[in-house]
């Protein structure tokens, strides 16, 4: 027999069960409580079955937002992601909510999946440590060290230490390169698909008025003011103030009666013998993602009566919020929260809330007394065009005895000059992208605000001659 010969080896399919499997995410189904145990002792890929290990990270991922576990949750969250098909449709999960797994037996079915999974390392890395010694030179002296360390690594076993997250990591190439969808616009040039925004403003200065308006345009594709309208979308208009029938006349008001804008109020939650809405309950927010659609507009008015149980100014508090409101981004649902402002003119509360969101749209009442409601908006915050593009706005509400007949014109102008700089906004530079304007137009306006006695030269800058209430923040 030669020296030297050619050993064939014939690889069989790794250690597997897929019964194990199936048992185990039965019971985590069926005990979701059991799914920190399992996180702690399995990674995602101890599941040899590609349909168990989707299942199992979505099922981490319900645990990291503490949401609730059951089929329809589930089906919904794989629909979104485009993973449904990849674990066998919809009849898979109904299956695998009902596989009969004894849970007095769950520790078994750990731990078969855990030791199987250990054995698949182990031969995997036995298969790897022969090609290193196969493929490496006579004169490589370091490759058995090589192959030993293989093995004896796999041998020691593992220990999950969280998600994998370098399976979601991308190259810049790579991202360039790939074919993403554009994100529809849905009003103007400020508000895009997914988007998350704020709409804050001091007690009944208009912005429900505002925010249902918003709704009536987005939910028939129409344009607002100088917003112009985008593709007609479902909305939901969740109201945690009002009484009925002020909803009712408002919306009859400003002719929203169409089928695609859907209100879910307070009152309406007691008539049906429900409880009232807490959006900081985890509970309540896996039921809303489940009731609305992915792309819609869903407007939440507003955020201090939507919720208990969150210290408004302690940005850690935000943290039972910011999970749920992350997962409607994902999928695409718009989200607009109305807000209150406070004393020193700004949004109330903690300031973390605003790190995540698009725009932050400022609203201040402009009624002459006595004369016809009107209010102007701002952005403070806008981060899908420039400020040129949506500039501050003097909206008017006429009260008709038909209906409110609303009309918009841009503010501009010394005035509104005046009153950017008395909310805290100082360069020229600024305030011509705010107002739309060349720096020279702001040199001229300015000059008439100093000669009247409104302003004065701050450094480079301007400021209010008088102490205004806005200056105290």
């Amino acid at each position: 027999m030669d020296a030297e010969q050619t050993i064939s080896i014939k690889f069989h399919a790794l250690p597997h069960s897929k019964e194990s499997e199936s048992a185990l995410i039965s019971a985590l189904m069926q005990e979701p409580n059991l799914i920190a145990d399992a996180r702690a002792k399995l990674p995602p890929a101890a599941f040899y079955h590609e349909a168990h290990r989707i299942i199992f990270e979505r099922l981490l991922e319900f645990h990291e937002l503490s949401l609730p576990v059951d089929a329809v949750m589930v089906t919904n969250v794989l629909r979104d992601k485009d993973l449904l098909d990849k674990v066998g449709g919809p009849a898979a999960i109904t299956e695998l909510f009902t596989f009969t797994a004894a849970l007095t037996n769950y520790a078994e079915y750990i731990r078969d999946v855990e030791q199987r999974y250990q054995r698949r390392r182990q031969i995997k890395a036995a298969r790897k440590s022969l090609r290193v010694l196969e493929e490496s030179e006579p004169s490589d002296t370091e490759a058995p060290a090589k192959a030993k360390a293989l093995i004896e690594a796999a041998m020691k076993g593992s220990t999950p230490v969280g998600p994998d997250f370098k399976r979601a990591l991308l190259s810049a190439g790579s991202l360039c390169a790939m074919t993403l969808p554009q994100r529809p616009g849905l009003l103007g040039q400020w508000m895009k698909e997914g988007d998350l925004g704020y709409l804050f403003a001091p007690r009944g200065a208009g912005k429900s008025w505002l925010a249902m308006l918003i709704a009536k345009a987005i939910s028939e594709g129409a344009a607002l003011g100088e917003w112009q309208g985008g593709e007609a979308r479902p909305v939901t208009y969740l109201d945690c103030e009002m009484n009925l029938s002020d909803l009712r006349e408002r919306l009859a008001k400003i002719g929203a009666t169409g089928e695609a804008l859907s209100i879910l109020s307070n009152e309406s939650l007691f008539r049906n013998d429900l409880a009232a809405i807490n959006i900081a309950n985890p509970t309540h927010q896996a039921a809303l993602s489940a009731m609305l659609a992915p792309g819609c507009l869903f407007i939440i008015d507003n955020l201090s009566t939507a919720q208990v149980g969150i210290a408004e100014n302690e940005n850690d508090a935000f943290d039972l919020l910011r999970p749920w409101l992350l997962s409607l981004r994902h999928r695409r649902i718009t989200t607009l929260i109305v807000h209150h402002a406070g004393r020193n003119g700004f949004m109330r509360g903690a300031s973390r809330r605003e790190d995540m969101a698009h725009w932050i749209i400022s609203l201040k009442d402009a009624t002459p007394d006595g004369g016809t409601t009107a209010f102007l908006t701002t952005f403070v915050k806008c981060r899908n065009c420039r400020a040129s593009e949506a500039p501050p706005l003097l909206w008017t509400l006429a009260d008709t005895g038909q209906g409110i007949k609303v009309t918009c014109k841009v503010h501009s102008g010394p005035e509104a000059m005046l009153g950017h700089i008395r909310d805290g906004v100082s360069s020229a530079s600024e305030l011509a992208d705010l107002l739309g304007v060349a720096v020279g137009t702001v040199s001229k306006w300015a000059k008439k605000l100093q000669s009247t006695g409104l302003i004065r030269k701050d450094g480079r800058g301007y400021a209010p001659a008088e102490p205004s209430p806005f200056d105290d923040h």
